[in-house]
């Protein structure tokens, strides 16, 4: 065997940690997309080992992936247009449209490979691992809110901003929100989510501080979708699974010590540029439309509202990433236009078919979960869930593509799952 099991699963963390690098790239190529590249090459390369496993969910999957291949392929082919490309494109029309599929079979082969790992008895220390890297990653992301406050040194960003030109630092927000290694405070938020939701597991007394890490720079993006899909995943953690234990319960105690953090941001860091919000008012003016105005569509996320509010939706979709071009040809842009949400891509892209088999992959592990809550240790399948609960939020809100941090999440769920189900073999075992 010329790579251990545990030397496959501390290449996959190095992975990770890389990914969390979206700000930068290495010879104009983002670090994002090399470690997409690893990925897949890792896959295959266990694959070529013999080591084939079936993930819970994978028929879902493949029906949802060549669905949307289908119908991508019949648009291309017939009705393409490469002059919607805005003119702040970083790629072709081709290489535009296959990268929409490159981010879907990437998030498969993070699914499969945690699977695998998760199979081969190192579930709880890739756990472990996910915790500590999410500090790592939360710790610098501090420590560069500071240094673009007060000017400390901080790495240069080499690549691209999501709008096309240099990656901003400054935003137009009643107070100065954490970036980290991302190019959007949103996408830090989006991805400490996972780590956070972990921490929780094992001694309360350990991992406080790696809990309260977490929390204080999820807390400085000042992001409603992060933030939110914490509290969304934990309530739907409880609706799963009622039954918890005392570990549970004092897992969850630890809340109390990022209120702290909270409290200390409220008052001295998160007030806003003329002194007059707290950041507990910032966040609830932009909540208060929400609830109490017209919904979303009073909110930052409107346009993308607006649009929808006047299409036509079909059955059939008009294909990944042609749906982005239309969208951004609509609005007059110079850069490729997001809709903002999973749910909305689906829908425009792969038509009401698409989303359904969307929506089906999602709800299986769920419907897994629900059917063996009995079995399952209480204390990893809520906060489990939690994070895949949290995800399902997040894409409502601002993710619109499957992502590695749902990858790890979907797996761990499914593998969670397959722990109860049946009995580890001599072979590999489970310590998950």
């Amino acid at each position: 065997m010329i790579f251990s099991n545990r030397q496959i699963t501390l290449f996959f963390l190095f992975l990770v940690y890389l990914h969390s690098l979206a700000a930068y790239s290495l010879f104009g190529v983002p670090l994002q997309w090399l470690v997409s590249v690893s990925v897949i090459g890792l896959v295959f390369f266990l694959l070529s080992r013999g080591s084939v496993h079936i993930v819970p969910g994978t028929n879902l999957f493949l029906s949802l992936f060549i669905w949307g291949l289908m119908i991508t392929l019949y648009k291309v082919i017939f009705y393409a247009d490469p002059s919607l490309l805005p003119k702040g494109s970083t790629t072709g029309f081709l290489p535009y449209i296959g990268l929409r599929f490159l981010n879907i079979v990437v998030f498969s082969c993070v699914v499969y490979i945690v699977y695998y790992v998760g199979r081969k008895g190192h579930g709880d220390f890739l756990i472990k691992s996910l915790v500590n890297i999410g500090v790592a990653v939360a710790l610098s992301a501090v420590y560069i809110y500071f240094a673009q406050l007060y000017g400390w040194p901080e790495p240069s960003r080499s690549r691209l901003g999501t709008s096309g030109g240099e990656q901003h630092t400054v935003f137009t927000y009643a107070f100065h929100r954490a970036l980290g290694t991302f190019r959007e405070p949103s996408h830090l938020a989006q991805w400490l989510v996972l780590p956070l939701c972990l921490s929780f597991i094992g001694e309360p007394k350990k991992n406080a501080l790696k809990t309260l890490s977490i929390s204080v720079a999820l807390i400085l993006t000042g992001s409603l979708t992060g933030i939110g899909g914490v509290l969304v995943g934990l309530c739907l953690a409880f609706l799963i699974m009622p039954k918890t234990n005392v570990s549970v319960l004092k897992s969850l105690g630890r809340v109390v010590v990022p209120c702290f953090a909270v409290v200390f941001l409220l008052v001295f860091v998160s007030l806003s540029k003329s002194g007059e919000l707290s950041y507990l008012e910032v966040l609830w003016d932009r909540v208060e439309p929400m609830l109490f105005g017209e919904g979303v569509e009073d909110s930052n996320r409107g346009y993308v509202y607006h649009y929808f509010s006047g299409k036509a939706l079909s059955w059939w979709g008009e294909g990944f990433g042609m749906s982005n071009l239309t969208f951004a040809h609509q609005l007059g842009v110079s850069v490729v236009a997001s809709f903002l949400s999973l749910y909305l891509n689906y829908l425009v892209s792969t038509g009401w078919v698409g989303v359904t088999l969307l929506m089906l992959f999602l709800l299986y592990p769920i419907f897994l979960v629900y059917v063996n809550r009995n079995k399952l240790n209480s204390e990893k399948g809520v906060f489990l869930l939690m994070a895949y609960g949290a995800w399902l939020f997040m894409f409502a809100g601002h993710a619109e593509e499957l992502s590695v941090g749902f990858g790890v999440s979907y797996a761990l769920v499914v593998l969670m799952v397959k722990e109860v189900q049946k009995k580890p073999s001599h072979s590999g075992g489970y310590s998950f």
